[in-house]
């Protein structure tokens, strides 16, 4: 993939939308962005990415922690969800300094298996 300079999270959107549709044709997402944070929500896969019991109220945040931890994806969720964040992640830098409380970023990520409005589907 050829990253190019997009630095308006309008054009990141449009741009993300575009690859996961192409990288994952058999999965539905959603994706949005608000201020300064990209959304990203898987709304249907032919598989569930989460182990059994883990979703919550038809939806489920997935953050950089359960990619390492692996404590509520599947195998294969966890391979998903690590591709659509390095997807995601194209345009986007981290010079932040937590032990400054400095926080410098083009934009959050947010991740989640269905929405607070919409739940997941297997189809």
């Amino acid at each position: 993939m050829t990253v190019t300079n997009i630095y308006d999270l309008k054009e990141i959107t449009k741009e993300v939308r575009e690859l996961l549709k192409k990288e994952f044709p058999d999965c539905r997402f959603s994706v949005s962005h608000e201020r300064n944070t990209l959304r990203i929500a898987l709304m249907s896969a032919p598989v569930s990415p989460l182990k059994t019991n883990t979703i919550i109220e038809g939806h489920t945040d997935v953050t950089r922690y359960h990619l390492a931890r692996n404590n509520i994806l599947t195998d294969a969720g966890k391979e998903l969800f690590i591709k659509i964040n390095e997807i995601a992640d194209q345009w986007n830098w981290d010079r932040s300094d937590i032990q400054s409380d400095y926080f410098d970023v083009n934009y959050y990520l947010n991740m989640s298996v269905g929405k607070w409005d919409k739940p997941f589907e297997v189809k």
